[in-house]
C-alpha cells in the first residue's frame, strides 16, 4: 500500500473493488450450486465442506467491502486535510465559512 494516500484515485479504488466483489460472489455462487448438487448426490460430508468454502467467501467479499470504505474514508480526510483551512476574504465584506463539506457565503458587514 502507498504511503501517500492522497495519491489513490478514489475512481480507480471504486472500480477495483465492483471487480474483486464480483469474482468473489461468482465464486460463492458456484459453490453454493456445487453443494446443492453434492447434496442432491447423497454427498453430504462434500456439500457442507463446499458450503463453508461459499460462506467464507461471502465474508470475504464483506471484509473487503469493509476494507474500502475505511481507505475511502482515510484518503478523503487526507485530501480535505490538505486543503487550506481559512477560506479567501471576499470582495465587498462578503465571506465564505466552511459548512460540513461545503462553504456558507455570509455578509461581513452585518451583525447577524
Amino acid at each position: 500500500m502507498p504511503t501517500d494516500l492522497s495519491t489513490i484515485d478514489l475512481a480507480t479504488i471504486n472500480v477495483a473493488h465492483e471487480v474483486i466483489v464480483a469474482s468473489i460472489r461468482s465464486k460463492v455462487c458456484q459453490w453454493e450450486q456445487e453443494s446443492s448438487d453434492l447434496a442432491t448426490d447423497g454427498k453430504l460430508s462434500n456439500a457442507v465442506m463446499v458450503k463453508n468454502w461459499a460462506f467464507s467467501a461471502d465474508i470475504l467479499a464483506t471484509t473487503v467491502s469493509t476494507a474500502r470504505c475505511q481507505l475511502r474514508r482515510r484518503v478523503a480526510s487526507i485530501t480535505l486535510a490538505g486543503r487550506s483551512p481559512q477560506p479567501p476574504a471576499m470582495a465587498g465584506g462578503w465571506a465564505a465559512l466552511p459548512l460540513g463539506f461545503g462553504w456558507r457565503i455570509i455578509d461581513a458587514r452585518s451583525d447577524r
